[in-house]
């Protein structure tokens, strides 16, 4: 059974979780919101989105390629 994510519980860690779990890879936006479980809740995906720009800006997720991964 899946995890269904409401917006609120969107949490960086949460984020954080998903891309950690398989190191050295890379993830398309479409993947997290997926592993999430919060494909087809708009507010959820926004909530993504806001989770994934504050993570980039802040240095814990590299960004290329229209694709997240753990810098290093």
């Amino acid at each position: 059974m899946r995890t269904r994510l409401k917006a609120g519980d969107v949490t960086r860690d949460a984020v954080l979780a998903v891309i950690a779990a398989a190191p050295g890879r890379s993830f398309r936006r479409a993947e997290i919101i997926e592993a999430l479980g919060v494909k087809g809740n708009h507010s959820g995906q926004i909530a993504v989105d806001n989770r994934l720009r504050e993570l980039k800006h802040g240095g814990h997720v590299a960004h290329e390629a229209r694709a997240y991964r753990l810098p290093g």
